[in-house]
Order: structure tokens, then C-alpha cells, then sequence
């Protein structure tokens, strides 16, 4: 059966005329013919909240246009959702297994303890920025949220090493060790931060089509390592002392990791040591 759609068109003379339109394609849903209709995002806004705002209004429209079957026929929301589930798990698993090689490394439960509480203050920090920037959750941000994992910690345990230290090391009072320590290792703690952040703002005015994939990714590492850094001399030095031991004598698993290090990991530093004197 022909369709004719009658429209309104309007020539050069600013005349209208009504006419037909041959339908000069074909379109079939659900192994049907039907009218093709796709609504697409205004330009910077939400898909999901686009998608969310449509099928809120279309038993409305059903019940208005009774005579016609309104079908969904395909939306980006089941792709979407499934790759930020993907992104979060992988954030997840980022997270554990850096907090376990640190722990293999260190091998100390309350330094783990205030990595973690440190990762979660910093990526509230971040999240609140990135939301101060309009920016949204989507694969190129969760990227850079990913890989900023590693990074981050770079500031906590600077940070908590050089105050056990002040507390054990130099026997002061933990408060006053939390305060000398943060102290003296904040203007190098900058340094180390502010070099990998000066690296990646360029990127963020390349222009061209770099700057459009990478801009979102380098922006968001940039706000992770800000706040790494804005949480490492602040909240550190305040959850530190109220976790620390008033001895550094380990646990049972504590020392077991620590066995682990003495055999395999010790020497390779101590064999770096002596390569870096032979070459002095």
C-alpha cells in the first residue's frame, strides 16, 4: 500500500504549496514496514538521560495516537550501561590489586588502611570537580579514572613512609610527627605532581582531532592528581595518627610478607644499590 505524506513546503519566492513527498526509502522495524524516526542528543547533552526523558513520554504518546504501534526499535542504553559496569569493575579490580602489591611491598596493614581511606577521599575530590566541569561518566573518563589509580598512591605513601618514620625513626609524639613529617616532604610531594600535571596540559589545547578524544582523558587524570595531592597533606596527616601502632612490630601475616621480602625482594634493591655505587 503507498504512503503519501502531505507537507508544507516553501520555495525560493516564499510561496507555499501543498504537495506529496515520494518516498524515496524504505524502512522496516521489527520485520514490518514503518516509519523510521531517530532522536539524537542536543550537542553536549546526557544520552542516557536522553534515552530516560523518551521512554518516560511515549505511553503518553501512545495513548494520545491510538491508531498507531510505537515501537523502540533500538537504543544506546543497554551498550552504555554495559560498558560503564565493565569500567567500574575494572576500577574495582585496579584499586584491590594495587592495594595488594603495595601491601606484598610494605607489608604493613594500617599503611593499606590509609592508602585506601586516601584513594576514597581523592576520588570524591575528583568526581566533585569533574561534576564542577560538566563533565560526565562515559569511557574516556573512567579510562583516565583507571589509570590514575597508580598515580594516586604515589602522594599517600610518600607521605605516610615519611611520618612513621619522624614517629619511629625519631621517637616524636604522633601528632607532632604527622605535622614535621607532612612538612617536610610537601614541597618535594608538589614537585612529583606538578611535573606529571605540567606534562599532560598541553595536551589539553593541541586542537585537532587529538585534542577532541584526549582532552576528557588528560582533564581528568590533571583533577586525580590534584586531588591526590590536596588529600596527601591533608588528610593523611590526620587519619595517620589515629591508625599508626605505637610499635612498628608486625602481625603474623605482617611478618610473613615481610619474610617474603627479605629473600626476594631485598636483594634486588640491594644489588640496584651496588650497581648505582660502581657506576659513582
Amino acid at each position: 500500500q503507498k504512503t503519501s505524506l502531505f507537507l508544507i513546503s516553501c520555495t525560493i519566492s516564499e510561496t507555499l504549496n501543498y504537495g506529496y513527498k515520494d518516498r524515496l526509502s524504505a524502512y522496516h522495524g521489527n520485520g514490518h514496514p514503518a516509519i523510521g524516526l531517530s532522536i539524537m542528543r542536543a550537542e553536549g547533552g546526557n544520552t542516557l538521560s536522553t534515552i530516560e526523558a523518551v521512554n518516560h513520554r511515549l505511553p503518553e504518546l501512545k495513548s494520545k495516537y491510538g491508531d498507531l504501534e510505537i515501537q523502540t526499535a533500538d537504543t544506546q542504553e543497554k551498550l552504555i550501561n554495559l560498558c560503564i559496569d565493565n569500567m567500574l569493575g575494572s576500577l574495582r579490580d585496579a584499586v584491590i590489586m594495587t592495594l595488594a602489591v603495595i601491601f606484598l611491598f610494605l607489608a604493613n596493614l594500617r599503611t593499606i588502611l590509609i592508602t585506601a581511606v586516601s584513594i576514597l577521599f581523592t576520588y570524591l575530590m575528583t568526581i566533585a570537580m569533574m561534576h564542577l566541569i560538566h563533565f560526565e561518566f562515559n569511557i574516556v573518563t573512567l579510562t583516565g579514572i583507571i589509570l590514575a589509580v597508580g598515580l594516586l598512591l604515589d602522594d599517600a605513601i610518600v607521605v605516610t613512609e615519611n611520618i612513621e618514620r619522624h614517629y619511629y625513626e625519631l621517637k616524636k609524639p604522633v601528632h607532632k610527627a604527622a605535622l614535621e613529617g607532612t612538612s617536610e616532604i610537601m614541597l618535594a610531594d608538589f614537585s612529583g605532581t606538578f611535573t606529571t600535571v605540567i606534562v599532560l596540559v598541553p595536551i589539553l589545547f593541541i586542537g585537532g582531532y587529538v585534542e577532541k578524544i584526549l582532552r576528557q582523558f588528560c582533564a581528568v587524570l590533571i583533577l586525580a592528581l590534584i586531588s591526590s595531592y590536596i588529600v596527601s597533606i591533608t588528610i593523611i596527616p590526620l587519619f595517620s595518627p589515629l591508625v599508626m601502632k605505637k610499635t612498628p612490630h608486625k602481625n603474623r601475616l605482617e611478618s610473613l610478607v615481610y619474610k617474603f621480602n627479605t629473600y626476594f625482594v631485598y636483594p634486588l634493591a640491594r644489588l640496584y644499590t651496588r650497581l648505582i655505587k660502581m657506576e659513582a
